[in-house]
């Protein structure tokens, strides 16, 4: 029982040593509706919609800049894209082309041409000790 419970012990305290926060700062926002933001921790979530990131986060947008943190997160590869959901419909909003009419952004700060980005172009990877802290800037077409 001792052995288990030692066990245990070693694990908690390695899992909490080996996570640091994501930081993701934004600024140049309207005061209005909210931020969606999401931490990816693999392609198949990043480039699908409908599947549930790592981590999510919707924060209420009151002023021009705002700070997003993903705390405890273990070392590892990661991305983060975000939407500014001005009308609060949870959703990023599109025009009949498919252009989206409300601003969003991905770790990096990719260039947009044709498409979202991938995976790898807006990836990071997280050390277990030191926060990260990342500059978003929001793309509105």
């Amino acid at each position: 029982m001792k052995k288990i419970i030692m066990t245990a012990l070693v694990l908690l305290i390695t899992q909490t040593s080996f996570a640091a926060d994501v930081v993701v700062n934004l600024s140049g926002l309207q005061a209005q509706g909210q931020l969606m933001v999401a931490l990816h921790r693999s392609e198949s979530t990043f480039d699908n919609e409908n599947a549930t990131p790592f981590k999510y986060s919707i924060v209420k947008v009151t002023s021009s800049s705002t700070q997003v943190v993903f705390a405890g997160v273990p070392a590892g590869e990661y991305a983060v894209s975000l939407i500014h959901d001005k009308n609060n419909n949870q959703k990023l909003d599109k025009n009949m082309l498919g252009i989206p009419k409300e601003p969003f952004g991905f770790s990096n700060n990719p260039r947009i041409l044709t498409g979202p980005p991938r995976f790898q172009e807006c990836s990071f990877n997280m050390n277990a000790s030191d926060k990260k802290t990342l500059a978003i800037k929001m793309i509105q077409f």
